[in-house]
């Protein structure tokens, strides 16, 4: 223990870490002044603190189900053995001996293996990615089960398939060093408050440690969320969980304040999962980017719900535009126009041109936040019912007999852009949500248009002759003091035949006017 009087700069406390120097407090040194009383004392080398152990660590659980020992080891952050070779298997029950001589009836005759071949009968599989397992020390006549044996014992002999459902056996995980979890969705932003190393100091048990007064262990039939300094219970996990384990995304009960958050039921997640991940339901891990990918990627489907992408603030307001500054800095919002006309038809009595069309709209909305972009926008897409709750620019279809306008409904798509990489994570949520602000990623609306636009045709010289007819829009959703069009990103572009019934289509010029 040292203690300084102020704070360290952190090329120091680098230093310290990396066991390369020794600094001594200036309050209170670890060297002087201190009373020792019954202790051995050693003198250990300061490099000894930065040595990686190369021992694993293994944790057992006797007497599981099938589906319930499929469970355990990969919700923390392992799988269960598979012996390439009978050393492995020797191995195995030796480790077995030593760690828990006391129990000489359990976990030494069998132990679960992590494959099966349930769905195509011969053909082993792990239950945990479906992969061909490569090599298996099956036991001599193993397997000889048939359809009615899918799993597979590790026996001190070798493997052999066995019955899945009825039988009950040991599950033994490995672990090259501590495995560190996070336990998110309680507001706590110090990560001492979020970090949690699991433990089992006997056979079948299992705690959470944190790196500060926090514990999650079991006491009597209930797993509790601990501060282990005021003894104090903050949460109780729901006793209808899965396999009654907290790995995962579960329900607790919190008995007492945590931050903003009131007594009540509330989501967290414990996960072994690292921050480029995504935690399934289940406390398996994909990649982050996976979530929301309109696949399915996690065994229990979970990464495909809670999709939604958009956060709102209690007090939006759809029927208000925008602003991107305040006071003074005020600035009028821009919107990008872009015009893709896909085809055109001129009727030169009537003077009317008809243009089928899409429109396509950009504008930033820094009163939102957005949830998970993707690269792809395409899987960015606002559901319908998000959709209708928000801010979209109306343009007016100024030169039509009935002056229509742009509308937002079911045939219109809402998309967002991710144009910055995110700037947190928002450990309140359970669902490990990166936020993108929306005053730095834009929103895309689109929608396809047939209309009659009325033209002002000078026939004297017809059919000799060159006619303009204007597509005229105006913004009409707010005066320009609030919105107006980007002229420089805007665009307008046909892509029909450029050779009509009468006329030969021209190149289309985009104007804007004051």
């Amino acid at each position: 223990v040292n203690i300084w009087d102020s704070v360290l700069n952190t090329s120091v406390i680098e230093e310290i870490a990396g066991c390369r120097i020794d600094p001594q407090g200036n309050y209170l040194s670890w060297e002087a002044g201190w009373d020792l009383q019954n202790i051995t004392e050693y003198q250990v080398p300061l490099g000894h603190f930065c040595q990686q152990t190369t021992e694993n660590t293994y944790f057992a659980f006797p007497k599981l189900p099938k589906a319930h020992a499929f469970f355990i080891c990969e919700s923390l952050g392992s799988h269960l053995p598979l012996p390439n070779n009978l050393e492995q298997v020797r191995l195995l029950f030796n480790i077995s001996v030593q760690l828990w001589p006391g129990y000489p009836s359990l976990c030494r005759h069998n132990f679960w293996g992590s494959v099966t071949d349930s769905e195509t009968e011969g053909t082993w599989v792990t239950h945990y990615d479906n992969s061909i397992a490569p090599f298996i020390a099956w036991k001599d006549g193993e397997p000889n089960g048939n359809i009615y044996e899918n799993c597979v014992y590790i026996e001190p002999l070798g493997v052999a398939d066995t019955e899945c459902i009825i039988y009950s056996s040991c599950a033994v995980c490995k672990f090259q060093d501590l495995q560190i979890f996070s336990f998110l969705g309680t507001c706590e932003l110090e990560k001492r408050n979020i970090y949690f190393i699991a433990y089992q100091e006997d056979l079948g048990d299992l705690y959470f440690k944190g790196y500060g007064e926090y514990h999650i262990r079991k006491v009597d039939k209930d797993w509790l969320w601990i501060n282990v300094v005021t003894n104090k219970t903050l949460a109780r996990l729901n006793p209808n969980a899965p396999f009654g384990m907290p790995m995962g995304r579960r329900v607790w009960h919190l008995e007492t304040t945590v931050c903003d958050q009131t007594e009540g039921s509330r989501t967290f997640v414990l996960t072994p999962c690292n921050t480029n991940s995504y935690t399934c339901d289940d406390a398996t891990c994909i990649p982050h980017e996976n979530r929301c990918d309109l696949k399915y990627d996690c065994l229990d489907r979970s990464d495909e719900a809670d999709c939604e992408l958009v956060s709102q603030p209690a007090d939006y307001r759809k029927d208000l535009p925008p602003r991107l500054g305040t006071g003074k800095n005020d600035s009028s919002l821009q919107v990008t126009l872009h015009i893709n006309i896909e085809s055109a038809t001129v009727y030169t009595t009537e003077m009317t041109m008809q243009l089928s069309y899409e429109i396509d709209m950009v504008w930033l909305d820094n009163r939102l936040d957005y949830r998970n972009l993707k690269m792809n926008d395409s899987l960015n897409k606002v559901v319908y019912k998000t959709m209708m709750s928000l801010w979209a620019p109306t343009v007016g279809f100024v030169n039509t007999d009935d002056f229509q306008n742009t509308t937002l409904d079911e045939e219109s798509s809402l998309y967002l852009q991710r144009l910055q990489p995110p700037v947190t994570r928002d450990n309140s949520a359970p669902g490990e949500v990166d936020l993108f602000p929306g005053r730095k990623n834009s929103v895309f609306l689109s929608r396809k248009y047939n209309t009659n636009f009325t033209c002002d045709f000078n026939l004297v010289l017809y059919p000799f002759d060159v006619q303009y007819c204007d597509m005229r829009l105006r913004m009409i959703s707010a005066s320009k003091n609030y919105l107006t069009f980007d002229e420089v990103a805007s665009s307008a572009a046909y892509y029909g035949s450029s050779l009509l019934l009468e006329y030969q289509v021209g190149a289309g010029q985009l104007k804007f006017r004051l």
